[in-house]
């Protein structure tokens, strides 16, 4: 099973080149959205993950694969080539951004 997933973050991308290759890629079944990186909340991206995750469990021994196409867009940068240093969305409040330390275990001598 093969689900894929496209989406866009402005009015003025397109899909249909990501749709082009998800259906070159033998996808099943194809969920697309055009939604801002911003919005952390992506339904169709979740409809997708659900999808694949109920044939997993339906069928355990059949391979589940999820495609997701995306074209990167450049950098902003500013006129001597640096980024800027602000940001356009702003930070959950509920999302840590700190980043845990290692486990002893798994810390190498």
């Amino acid at each position: 099973m093969r689900t894929g997933y496209a989406r866009t973050s402005a009015a003025h991308q397109e899909l249909a080149s990501q749709l082009e290759a998800l259906h070159r890629a033998e996808c099943h079944k194809v969920f697309q959205e055009q939604i801002s990186t911003c919005v952390k909340v992506r339904p169709e991206l979740e409809k997708a993950l659900a999808l694949a995750r109920q044939f997993r469990e339906a069928a355990p021994e059949t391979p589940v694969i999820f495609e997701r196409n995306y074209i990167r867009r450049p950098r902003a940068t500013t006129a001597d080539g640096r980024r800027p240093s602000t940001t356009t969305c702003s930070p959950s409040p509920s999302r840590s951004m700190t980043r845990a330390s290692p486990s002893p275990k798994s810390r190498r001598s």
